[in-house]
Protein backbone atom coordinates (compact mmCIF):
# COMPACT_ATOMS: atom_id res chain seq x y z
CA UNK A 1 0.00 0.00 0.00
CA UNK A 2 2.82 2.40 1.11
CA UNK A 3 4.43 1.88 -2.33
CA UNK A 4 1.39 2.50 -4.08
CA UNK A 5 0.79 5.95 -2.31
CA UNK A 6 3.98 6.63 -3.08
CA UNK A 7 3.59 6.08 -7.01
CA UNK A 8 0.16 8.22 -7.13
CA UNK A 9 2.25 10.96 -5.13
CA UNK A 10 4.91 10.79 -7.40
CA UNK A 11 2.55 11.02 -10.69
CA UNK A 12 0.53 13.83 -9.23
CA UNK A 13 3.60 15.82 -8.58
CA UNK A 14 5.02 14.94 -12.24
CA UNK A 15 1.91 15.96 -13.48
CA UNK A 16 1.46 19.06 -11.92
CA UNK A 17 4.81 19.69 -13.22
CA UNK A 18 4.80 19.14 -16.75
CA UNK A 19 1.26 19.88 -17.13
CA UNK A 20 0.12 23.42 -15.30
CA UNK A 21 -2.07 24.53 -17.91
CA UNK A 22 -4.03 21.21 -18.45
CA UNK A 23 -6.74 22.30 -15.83
CA UNK A 24 -8.87 25.02 -17.35
CA UNK A 25 -11.87 24.65 -15.17
CA UNK A 26 -11.02 26.41 -12.41
CA UNK A 27 -10.08 23.20 -10.04
CA UNK A 28 -6.49 23.82 -9.37
CA UNK A 29 -5.23 26.16 -12.22
CA UNK A 30 -5.00 29.50 -10.46
CA UNK A 31 -4.74 31.03 -13.57
CA UNK A 32 -7.89 30.46 -15.55
CA UNK A 33 -10.79 31.09 -13.46
CA UNK A 34 -13.51 29.50 -16.43
CA UNK A 35 -14.54 27.37 -18.69
CA UNK A 36 -17.02 29.22 -20.39
CA UNK A 37 -18.51 33.08 -19.62
CA UNK A 38 -21.02 34.79 -21.82
CA UNK A 39 -19.11 37.94 -23.49
CA UNK A 40 -18.99 40.74 -20.92
CA UNK A 41 -20.86 42.87 -22.08
CA UNK A 42 -18.02 45.45 -21.28
CA UNK A 43 -15.97 44.07 -23.82
CA UNK A 44 -18.53 44.46 -26.80
CA UNK A 45 -18.34 47.59 -28.85
CA UNK A 46 -15.93 49.03 -31.49
CA UNK A 47 -12.16 49.50 -29.97
CA UNK A 48 -9.47 51.29 -31.27
CA UNK A 49 -6.15 51.36 -30.25
CA UNK A 50 -3.15 54.00 -30.38
CA UNK A 51 -1.64 52.43 -33.13
CA UNK A 52 -5.21 52.90 -35.07
CA UNK A 53 -5.83 48.94 -35.10
CA UNK A 54 -9.68 48.35 -35.10
CA UNK A 55 -11.38 45.91 -32.73
CA UNK A 56 -15.08 44.80 -33.07
CA UNK A 57 -16.52 42.57 -30.39
CA UNK A 58 -19.51 41.10 -29.97
CA UNK A 59 -20.83 37.80 -28.49
CA UNK A 60 -20.99 35.76 -31.98
CA UNK A 61 -17.70 37.73 -33.81
CA UNK A 62 -14.59 39.11 -33.53
CA UNK A 63 -12.94 41.43 -36.33
CA UNK A 64 -9.57 42.80 -36.42
CA UNK A 65 -8.33 45.39 -39.02
CA UNK A 66 -6.85 48.46 -39.68
CA UNK A 67 -8.44 51.77 -41.69
CA UNK A 68 -11.54 49.61 -41.98
CA UNK A 69 -9.87 46.84 -43.44
CA UNK A 70 -10.27 43.55 -41.50
CA UNK A 71 -6.73 41.54 -41.35
CA UNK A 72 -8.83 38.54 -39.87
CA UNK A 73 -12.22 38.11 -38.16
CA UNK A 74 -13.53 34.49 -36.60
CA UNK A 75 -16.98 33.81 -34.95
CA UNK A 76 -16.47 33.44 -30.93
CA UNK A 77 -16.77 29.86 -30.02
CA UNK A 78 -15.76 30.33 -26.50
CA UNK A 79 -15.10 32.99 -23.56
CA UNK A 80 -12.67 32.29 -20.74
CA UNK A 81 -12.01 34.36 -17.99
CA UNK A 82 -8.48 34.29 -16.08
CA UNK A 83 -7.47 35.32 -12.32
CA UNK A 84 -6.07 38.50 -13.01
CA UNK A 85 -8.76 40.21 -14.61
CA UNK A 86 -8.75 39.81 -18.00
CA UNK A 87 -9.70 36.72 -20.14
CA UNK A 88 -9.61 34.96 -23.48
CA UNK A 89 -11.79 34.90 -26.49
CA UNK A 90 -11.49 31.49 -29.18
CA UNK A 91 -12.67 32.54 -32.22
CA UNK A 92 -12.64 30.12 -35.02
CA UNK A 93 -11.03 31.86 -38.12
CA UNK A 94 -13.55 32.85 -41.39
CA UNK A 95 -11.10 35.40 -42.78
CA UNK A 96 -7.60 35.80 -42.33
CA UNK A 97 -5.82 37.90 -44.90
CA UNK A 98 -2.18 37.31 -43.48
CA UNK A 99 -2.45 33.54 -43.41
CA UNK A 100 -5.19 32.62 -45.48
CA UNK A 101 -4.78 28.41 -44.74
CA UNK A 102 -5.78 28.90 -41.04
CA UNK A 103 -9.34 29.63 -42.29
CA UNK A 104 -11.60 27.30 -40.42
CA UNK A 105 -9.01 26.63 -37.80
CA UNK A 106 -9.21 27.74 -33.64
CA UNK A 107 -7.46 31.32 -32.74
CA UNK A 108 -6.93 33.18 -29.27
CA UNK A 109 -7.46 36.91 -28.36
CA UNK A 110 -6.59 37.35 -24.70
CA UNK A 111 -7.66 40.81 -23.21
CA UNK A 112 -6.54 42.41 -20.01
CA UNK A 113 -7.49 46.00 -18.09
CA UNK A 114 -10.95 46.15 -19.05
CA UNK A 115 -13.03 49.39 -18.06
CA UNK A 116 -16.09 51.17 -19.48
CA UNK A 117 -13.66 52.91 -21.65
CA UNK A 118 -10.42 51.30 -22.27
CA UNK A 119 -8.79 47.50 -22.78
CA UNK A 120 -5.55 46.32 -23.53
CA UNK A 121 -6.10 43.77 -26.09
CA UNK A 122 -3.64 41.04 -27.95
CA UNK A 123 -3.63 38.21 -30.07
CA UNK A 124 -1.60 35.26 -30.47
CA UNK A 125 1.58 35.75 -31.65
CA UNK A 126 1.27 33.28 -33.85
CA UNK A 127 -1.59 33.68 -35.88
CA UNK A 128 -1.85 30.42 -37.90
CA UNK A 129 -4.46 28.87 -35.34
CA UNK A 130 -4.94 25.37 -34.67
CA UNK A 131 -6.97 22.99 -35.61
CA UNK A 132 -8.64 22.08 -32.65
CA UNK A 133 -10.13 23.97 -29.97
CA UNK A 134 -8.85 22.38 -27.47
CA UNK A 135 -5.45 22.89 -28.96
CA UNK A 136 -5.80 26.35 -29.19
CA UNK A 137 -6.91 26.98 -25.45
CA UNK A 138 -4.31 24.45 -24.05
CA UNK A 139 -1.26 26.41 -26.14
CA UNK A 140 -2.85 29.99 -26.24
CA UNK A 141 -2.60 30.87 -22.44
CA UNK A 142 -0.71 34.04 -21.41
CA UNK A 143 2.14 32.05 -19.23
CA UNK A 144 3.13 30.48 -22.38
CA UNK A 145 4.62 33.66 -23.62
CA UNK A 146 1.77 33.78 -26.90
CA UNK A 147 0.71 37.54 -25.82
CA UNK A 148 3.94 39.49 -25.19
CA UNK A 149 2.33 42.70 -26.85
CA UNK A 150 -1.08 44.45 -26.12
CA UNK A 151 -3.06 47.08 -28.02
CA UNK A 152 -4.14 49.57 -25.68
CA UNK A 153 -7.56 50.70 -26.62
CA UNK A 154 -10.34 53.30 -26.12
CA UNK A 155 -13.69 52.35 -26.71
CA UNK A 156 -15.42 54.58 -29.81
Amino acid sequence: MRKISLLFLTVCLAGAFFFPGCDTDGGTNPALVSDSVPMPPALTGTWVSTWGEEFEINAATFTSGYAGTPSYSGSVVNVRLDAFGGGYITIRYTENATFPGAVGKYYVIHWKNLTGSSVDISGSSDGNGRAAQWEAEYEYVSWNGYFSYYSSCTKS
